[in-house]
């Protein structure tokens, strides 16, 4: 898994040993805010409509990393937000909030929201190159 920024710059990675989890995601925005706080606003995420819950839910139960977390605006990347269904990310539902082109989202309007899947295409190019390093 990476954190990648929208001019394609690779800020962090880690080996992921087994799925993909919002326990792992958690940790490693952490762990980001902990060196760039200070600069992060928005977290672009396929899965964002089911971290951000994951965040809330944490700190309810009065988490401080998820205090933190929570302070972030999160949005479902214009690739992924095609295949989700849940109201939360449908346009046309009044409780829309992950789509990209909401006005919340306005300041970021023109980022590029797929970078990740741009970045992880091009990397899948030298696949047998990296996997024994």
């Amino acid at each position: 898994m990476a954190i990648v920024k929208p001019c394609g710059i690779i800020i962090d990675h880690w080996e992921m040993y087994t799925c993909e989890s919002a326990g792992q995601l958690f940790v490693q925005l952490l762990k980001l805010i902990d060196d760039h706080g200070d600069k992060l606003k928005y977290v672009g995420y396929d899965r964002a409509c089911e971290f951000q819950p994951f965040v809330e839910r944490l700190h309810k139960n009065r988490n401080a990393g998820a205090a933190e977390l929570s302070k972030l605006k999160y949005l479902v990347d214009r690739f992924h937000i095609r295949g989700h269904t849940k109201e939360e990310c449908d346009i046309s539902q009044a409780s829309c909030k992950y789509l990209p082109d909401l006005p919340i989202f306005t300041e970021i309007s023109a980022a590029n929201t797929e970078c990740a899947e741009q970045t992880f295409s091009w990397l899948n190019k030298y696949k047998h190159i990296l996997l024994n390093t």
